[in-house]
């Protein structure tokens, strides 16, 4: 799968095995922002996963001429594991943050590539992207200065506490990479698959408290597993679908339309997967990454070399 700039899923392709063949199972209907600008601050980590996000929806923030910035956590969650987690973590933070995007910042062209996290500030007035703990005395005076009017999170290691969630005027919006409440917590593509369900997807929901994954859900998408993808493959398959749900919500939440708040039923928090789980993954017959990902990798951001 060829990692493209753009919010619509029907960009990636038609049919066979480049396509996302995408289902997307919400209420709200993406199209074009008729809303008031508001300055968002964009909470991300550090990894492809939050790159990839961010190319896709920063552009569109830009295009609504909302006023955005980014600040970023360094990791997800702990930094044990396996042996086969932390070679995906490599994939997902080393090997782009390292190697791939400081080449493309040096030797590639922009045009027909994803950028790099340095390279998004183009759609944030130029202001770089920096590592910041919003509960934490620099995260405060950032908030202060911004002060900031909407808050979205993919993907960012911070648990935010109740006086970081007050600050924005129309709150705090979580892009969630599983299906809530049954999958919250760390690499919920993962149990979700081990677990033998037929679809994946991503839960947009309100951040309202320092619950992890538990705030009334906005919306839903899913899409079906794949038979010979990998894990990182249909994780990163899940941003264009996620990413229209975020648009829309701008959209609705600056215009004053309601949102959904679905409150949450019970459901299963789950931390970073040990051997057993990587285990049961290979099992079902996929691996948590495979030598086409980081094709898919080297063409989206290093075309022509």
């Amino acid at each position: 799968m060829r990692l493209r700039r753009g919010s619509s899923c029907a960009r990636t392709g038609e049919g066979g095995r480049d396509a996302l063949q995408c289902r997307c199972y919400v209420a709200l209907a993406t199209h074009g922002f008729t809303s008031t600008p508001v300055r968002i601050l964009c909470c991300v980590n550090r990894d492809l996963y939050s790159n990839y996000a961010l190319n896709l929806l920063l552009p569109e923030l830009a295009r609504a001429e909302h006023v955005s910035r980014v600040v970023m956590s360094d990791r997800v969650g702990t930094s044990s594991g396996p042996s086969a987690i932390q070679a995906l973590r490599a994939i997902e933070m080393a090997i782009p943050n390292e190697v791939v995007f400081p080449i493309a910042q040096r030797f590639c062209a922009r045009d027909g590539r994803l950028l790099t996290f340095e390279e998004l500030s183009v759609y944030c007035d130029g202001v770089l992207p920096i590592s910041c703990n919003l509960n934490a005395n620099d995260g405060r005076e950032l908030l202060d200065s911004f002060s900031p009017e909407l808050i979205i999170t993919i993907r960012y290691g911070f648990i935010m506490r109740s006086p970081t969630i007050a600050r924005p005027s129309h709150g705090v919006i979580n892009l969630h990479s599983g299906i809530l409440p049954q999958y919250r917590g760390i690499l919920s593509t993962l149990y979700a698959i081990t677990n033998g369900e037929a679809d994946i997807g991503c839960t947009l929901h309100w951040i309202v408290d320092a619950g992890i994954d538990t705030g009334p859900i906005i919306a839903i998408a899913r899409r079906p597993v794949e038979s010979g993808r990998s894990l990182l493959w249909h994780i990163l398959s899940l941003y264009p679908l996620g990413v229209p749900l975020i648009i829309e919500a701008v959209r609705r939440i600056t215009s004053g339309e309601p949102l959904p708040q679905h409150p949450q039923a019970e459901g299963t928090y789950k931390s970073t997967p040990g051997a057993a789980d990587v285990d049961a993954l290979a099992a079902r017959g996929m691996a948590l990454f495979d030598a086409s990902d980081l094709r898919d990798i080297k063409a989206s951001y290093l075309p022509g070399i």
